[in-house]
C-alpha cells in the first residue's frame, strides 16, 4: 500500500488530503479533525475498489448481504462518501455519512441467500450468476445504515428491489426485498407463461454474519388469489396445457408454492 498525507494545521483543526493506492484500491480523501471526529463535507472523498472474495468480505459486508455476495465486478466499485463524521475511537454510535456506490455489472455468488429462493439459481451447477446494480444511496446516522432502494437486475431476468436498515451498533438486518412469482415458480412450466407478474415481498432479518431471508409473513396469499392475478395465472396455465388434459387448479399451485400460505 502506497500512501501520501498533506496536513494543516496541526496544532489546531488539522486538515488532512490523503491518497493512496494498493493492488485492489485506490482512494483519495479531505477531511478534518475534530473531538476525535474525522470530519467530511465535501464529495472529494473517493475510493475505487477491484474486488476479489476475500476483498468483499472485509470491504462491504457490514453494508449487507446482497453487497457481500458479490465475486467479481467488471469495472472497478467507486464509492463517493460526503457530510460524514467518523469516530476515530471506534465508537459506531458516533458514525455518520452520505455514501454512493457505483457498482454495475458484477458476478454473484451463487449461493446468495436470495438466489437460493430462485430455484432456476439454486439448481443451477454455476458457481457465479452475472448480475448488475443500480447505483444505491445510503444514509449512515448514529451507527444505522439506511439504503434508498435500489434494484439488483439478475442474469437480466429479474429485478430485485431492496431497500432497509441495518443497525451496526447491534449487527441487526431489518431489509425488504422481493422476488417475481415466476421466479419462484419457474421450475413449474404453468407459471412461464404469465403475462403480468406478481412481487411476493422478502424480508432479510437476523444478523450481519448470519442473515436469515422469509417471505414477508404480512403477505396475503388468499388476497392475492383474489385479484385479477388469479385470472392471469388461470390463463397462463390454460395457454401452456393448449386443452391438453385438465388444468390444475391454480389455488392448490400457489398454495404449494408457499407451503399454503399465511
Amino acid at each position: 500500500v502506497s500512501v501520501e498525507c498533506i496536513i494543516d494545521d496541526l496544532i489546531g483543526t488539522p486538515r488532512v488530503q490523503a491518497g493512496g493506492t494498493a493492488p485492489n484500491a485506490s482512494f483519495e480523501s479531505h477531511f478534518t479533525i475534530v473531538d476525535k471526529l474525522a470530519n467530511i463535507s465535501s464529495k472529494k472523498n473517493v475510493a475505487s475498489l477491484q474486488l476479489t472474495p476475500a476483498f468483499t468480505q472485509r470491504i462491504l459486508k457490514d453494508l449487507g448481504p446482497v453487497l457481500s455476495d458479490i465475486r467479481t465486478v467488471k469495472h472497478p466499485i467507486i464509492m463517493t462518501v460526503s457530510n460524514a463524521s467518523v469516530p476515530l475511537d471506534g465508537n459506531v454510535k458516533k458514525l455518520n455519512a452520505d455514501v454512493r456506490i457505483d457498482i454495475g455489472e458484477v458476478e454473484l455468488d451463487s449461493g446468495a441467500a436470495t438466489l437460493q429462493l430462485l430455484p432456476l439459481f439454486n439448481s443451477s451447477h454455476a458457481e457465479m450468476i452475472p448480475a448488475a446494480f443500480e447505483p444505491v444511496e445510503i444514509q449512515i446516522r448514529k451507527g444505522v445504515v439506511t439504503y434508498e432502494e435500489f434494484n439488483l437486475v439478475i442474469d437480466g431476468k429479474y429485478s430485485v428491489p431492496y431497500a432497509g436498515t441495518i443497525n451496526l451498533n447491534n449487527r441487526k438486518l431489518n431489509l425488504t426485498s422481493a422476488v417475481p412469482l415466476t421466479g419462484l415458480g419457474y421450475s413449474i412450466k404453468e407459471l412461464r407463461e404469465l403475462a403480468t407478474d406478481i412481487d411476493v415481498p422478502l424480508r432479510i432479518t437476523g444478523t450481519i454474519s448470519e442473515p436469515k431471508v422469509d417471505v414477508d409473513p404480512q403477505f396475503d396469499l388468499s388476497e392475492l388469489l383474489q385479484s385479477a392475478a388469479l385470472d392471469a395465472i388461470g390463463d397462463a396455465i390454460g395457454d401452456a396445457l393448449s386443452g391438453e388434459g385438465e388444468a390444475p387448479d391454480p389455488v392448490k399451485l400457489l398454495e404449494e408454492l408457499f407451503g399454503g400460505g399465511q
